[in-house]
């Protein structure tokens, strides 16, 4: 009897010494039949049976912390929502970007640009274009050289002259000097639409002006130079002297033009007296031009007044003279009883509009 007493305490103590070397893990030997889900449930490996005991255990201090997490034991996803304006937003720019690109893919058919009148929005697309295609703006060329219609002629250079560049000025220079008056006028309009801030443009001007005696190529070329853009003193003094001698031409239409343009190259005192000449010229248009070209001159010497002065108060000078002196004298540095006079003047001339 005493020897089954003590195999049963023998067992006793190896059951207590296993069951304390052997630790409760997961998968361990004493581990739970049971199954846990993401959810804290526990399923027995062979019958599903919910269970609403959660799950206490603390994990093993030997247990091994692995830096995967399974599939079955992820964390659900946290999806964030965009705010509605910044959503908005990018949603607006990748629109734009799309339609940028659209624009900038389109393919431009050249044989029937100009066949009728363009619209703002189209004329301003189409010059981005073949400004951004040297080869598209080739093609507009020889497109404009081929064409036979003046109307859409005028309108392709209407195009080039905005595009600008060397192969538009190579395409006015042609035009220029091919002998025919109207391709000669449409290239000079070329011309001056290039022309500002462009040396070659003012080369050929000038050459223009060295070379030609007909009043009306005189005169083109001289409105090619309407806007003298960026130049160098040189060539803006070199090129006012060359204007002003046409002030002294013997035709009246081009001395006029050429006080208009001289005042666009030069304001100081160099020309002071080529315009006041022109205040005396026989014909009114010239001394039109002539006062208001004098308009923000810098030469306020009493010469220059009284000259001004003259033409404002002549009832005998055409209106449009008298009120390009009383602009030109608006413009400078006077005594208020010079001013008084002018406003004395401006009344009468209100006056006679009036009752006319």
């Amino acid at each position: 009897m005493r020897h089954w007493v003590s195999i049963g305490a023998v067992l006793s103590v190896l059951t207590v010494a296993i069951w304390f070397w052997y630790p409760s893990e997961p998968n361990g030997p004493h581990s739970d039949p049971h199954t846990t889900t993401a959810n804290g449930s526990s399923t027995h490996p062979s019958i599903a049976q919910p269970s609403n005991q959660p799950d206490n255990s603390a994990p093993s201090p030997f247990a091994v912390q692995s830096n995967e997490v399974s599939q079955d034991n992820a964390a659900p996803v946290s999806v964030t929502t965009v705010p509605k304006q910044l959503s908005d937003t990018t949603n607006t720019i990748a629109t734009k970007q799309l339609d940028t690109a659209r624009t900038v893919t389109t393919t431009i058919n050249i044989s029937s640009i100009g066949q009728g009148p363009l619209s703002d929005d189209e004329f301003t697309q189409i010059v981005a274009q073949l400004k951004q295609d040297p080869a598209l703006l080739s093609q507009l060329i020889d497109e404009f050289r081929q064409e036979q219609q003046p109307e859409r002629k005028a309108r392709l250079a209407r195009l080039m002259g905005q595009v600008g560049g060397e192969q538009v000025l190579l395409a006015a220079s042609e035009l220029i000097y091919s002998g025919d008056a109207a391709s000669r006028t449409l290239g000079l309009d070329l011309l001056q639409e290039v022309q500002p801030g462009n040396a070659t443009a003012r080369d050929i001007a000038s050459s223009l002006l060295s070379t030609e005696v007909e009043s009306q190529v005189l005169i083109d070329t001289m409105t090619a130079l309407a806007q003298p853009g960026d130049v160098d003193q040189n060539s803006r003094l070199f090129l006012a002297d060359q204007v002003a001698l046409l002030a002294t031409h013997d035709d009246p239409d081009v001395r006029g033009i050429s006080l208009n343009i001289l005042s666009r190259w030069s304001t100081d005192e160099r020309y002071t007296q080529v315009l006041l000449d022109g205040l005396e010229d026989q014909v009114s248009t010239v001394r039109q031009s002539a006062a208001y070209a004098l308009v923000g001159h810098e030469d306020t010497s009493q010469a220059v007044l009284d000259s001004l002065l003259s033409v404002a108060s002549n009832p005998d000078e055409s209106k449009r003279a008298r009120r390009g002196s009383l602009l030109a004298l608006r413009s400078m540095s006077i005594s208020d009883e010079l001013r008084q006079q002018l406003v004395i003047i401006t009344r009468e001339l209100d006056t006679q509009r009036r009752t006319q």
